[in-house]
C-alpha cells in the first residue's frame, strides 16, 4: 500500500474477499470483454489539459446525479473531492500525471443507493511482455456518505491495487499448460483451490473450466515450449453499460526459446462490494485470450470420422522443374462427397502436379504425380499454411504440422495435420498455402 495516497481522513483499507465457490461463465461475447481489456492495461503519462479551469484548480470529472467534483491544483499538485458542503483533499498530484482519475456512480452494495467509485492510478509500470508499454496499476474506492452523531462524513474503502493477488491465490486454483498432442495450444485450467486438476496422455484436462490460448509461432511456422507462467497486474475497470466493478489479471507465459516472455490474455471477473469488503464474484470469473490469441477449443473435435478425394484427370503437366514449391488454392469441402474427379489444369499454382488432394477431420493430404516432388525448403521455411474462409469473411489458421514422406508406389505425399479434428460442415471453404 502506498502510504503517499492515503488522505488523513475517514478510510478503511480492505483486501478484496475470496469466494466461496468459484464459477465461471461467459456472458459476454470475447470481442467486447477484449475491447475493455486492451483499454484497461495500456496508459502513457497523462497530461492535464483537456479540462475545464475553475480559478486556480482545473475540474478532472464530476458525478452530477451524486453531486460530486474531483478538482486538481497545478500549484499545490493537491487533489479535492467536494461533495455538497464536504471536501476531502488528498495527495495525488503525482498520481493525477499519470492517469487522470476515473469516477463512476453505481449501485454496487444493492442497497438501493448508488456510491461513488473511483479508479486512482497508484503506479506506473513498463513491462516488454504487455506490448513494451507504461501503463497504469490502480486503486479502487468506493465513497459513501455516512453520518455520526449528526454529523455528516465520507467514508472510503479502498482495494489496493495488489491486494487482491493473496485472496485470489488462496481460493481459486489457475494452472497452465500446453498440449502435448499439439504445442499449439496453451491451456488455462482453473477451479476451486480443494478441486483435483487432472490430465489425459495428450495433456489435455477434462477440467469444467478450461479455456484455450495460442502459443507463439515463429517465421518458420514452429511453435515455442511453454516453460513457466505467472499473474501479472491486476487492473482494475468500470463496465458502464453493466454498471459493475471489473478486475482484469494479465496472464504471462515464458517460453524455453530464448527465455521469452508473452502477454497471452486476462483473467476476468466482476467484483461486488458489501459490509465494507470487496469481493470476486461468482459466475464470472473466466480467462479471456487476446483476439491474437484466440484459439478453437481443441477438446470440442469432429463427431465422426470423414473423408473426401478430389483426383486430378488432368495429365501429367510439362515443366521445367520437378519441385512442388507453390500450391495456392481454395475448396469449397461441402460440394464433395466420397472421391469426385475434377481437372485441375485450369487452376492456379503447381497444384496441377498433384495427382489426389484428400480432406478429412484430421487434415489435407496431397499425393504428388509421377515425376513431380514436394519441397523440403518450404516446410523449412515455414511457408505453409491452412485457413478456414467462412461465409461472412472470417478467416481462422488451423495448421499445426506439415511433413513430407513417400507411398508404397514412390510418389511423394504431402501431409498437412489440423490443429483438432473438424467436422465436415465446419471447414466451409478450405484454403491451403505451400510455398509462395
Amino acid at each position: 500500500m502506498n502510504k503517499r495516497i492515503i488522505p488523513p481522513i475517514l478510510i478503511a483499507v480492505v483486501l478484496i474477499a475470496s469466494v466461496a465457490a468459484l464459477f465461471i461463465s461467459k456472458s459476454y461475447s470475447q470481442k467486447q470483454q477484449q475491447e475493455k481489456i486492451d483499454s484497461a492495461t495500456e496508459y502513457s503519462t497523462t497530461q492535464i489539459e483537456t479540462t475545464v479551469s475553475d480559478g486556480e484548480r482545473t475540474l478532472l470529472g464530476e458525478i452530477k446525479e451524486g453531486d460530486y467534483q474531483l478538482y486538481y491544483y497545478p500549484e499545490t499538485e493537491k487533489v479535492e473531492l467536494v461533495h455538497g458542503d464536504l471536501v476531502k483533499e488528498f495527495n495525488w498530484g503525482w498520481s493525477v500525471k499519470i492517469h487522470i482519475p476515473e469516477m463512476a456512480y453505481y449501485d454496487v452494495d444493492d442497497d438501493g443507493e448508488k456510491e461513488l467509485l473511483m479508479r486512482v492510478a497508484a503506479a506506473n509500470k513498463t513491462d516488454d511482455a504487455i506490448n513494451a508499454t507504461r501503463h497504469a496499476v490502480f486503486n479502487l474506492f468506493v465513497v459513501e456518505e455516512v453520518e455520526t452523531d449528526g454529523k455528516k462524513d465520507l467514508a472510503f474503502f479502498m482495494a489496493g491495487s495488489s491486494t487482491w493477488q493473496e485472496p485470489f491465490k488462496e481460493k481459486i486454483k489457475v494452472e497452465i499448460t500446453q498440449l502435448k498432442s499439439s504445442k499449439k495450444f496453451i491451456q488455462v485450467a482453473m477451479n476451486n483451490a480443494d478441486v483435483g486438476i487432472s490430465y489425459d496422455d495428450k495433456g489435455m484436462t477434462n477440467n469444467e473450466y478450461t479455456y484455450y490460448a495460442g502459443a507463439y509461432r515463429d517465421n518458420k511456422n514452429n511453435f515455442y515450449t511453454l516453460d513457466t507462467w505467472n499473474f501479472n497486474d491486476g487492473i482494475y475497470t468500470f463496465d458502464e453499460e453493466r454498471g459493475k466493478m471489473v478486475l482484469d489479471i494479465s496472464v504471462i507465459v515464458q517460453y524455453k526459446e530464448e527465455e521469452f516472455r508473452e502477454y497471452i490474455g486476462n483473467i476476468n471477473c466482476d467484483i461486488t462490494f458489501s459490509n465494507g469488503k470487496f469481493h470476486l464474484t461468482p459466475n464470472t470469473i473466466t480467462f479471456i485470450p487476446l483476439d491474437t490469441k484466440i484459439v478453437i477449443d481443441p477438446r470440442e473435435g469432429a463427431s465422426e470420422n470423414w473423408s473426401i478425394t478430389l483426383a486430378n484427370t488432368s495429365p501429367v503437366p510439362k515443366s521445367d522443374s520437378s519441385d512442388i514449391n507453390w500450391i495456392e488454392n481454395q475448396f469449397k469441402v461441402s460440394l464433395y462427397n466420397g472421391t469426385t474427379s475434377i481437372a485441375f489444369a485450369d487452376l492456379n499454382s503447381k497444384i496441377k502436379c498433384v495427382d489426389t488432394v484428400q480432406i478429412s477431420e484430421s487434415g489435407v493430404v496431397m499425393t504428388a504425380k509421377d515425376g513431380y516432388t514436394f519441397s523440403q525448403r518450404v516446410i523449412d521455411s515455414g511457408t505453409f499454411t491452412i485457413t478456414i474462409e467462412g461465409d461472412d469473411g472470417s478467416s481462422r489458421q488451423i495448421d499445426n504440422t506439415c511433413e513430407i514422406s513417400t507411398d508404397k508406389n514412390g510418389k511423394s505425399v504431402l501431409t498437412m495435420t489440423f490443429d483438432t479434428t473438424y467436422d465436415k460442415e465446419t471447414l466451409q471453404t478450405l484454403r491451403i498455402k505451400f510455398g509462395v
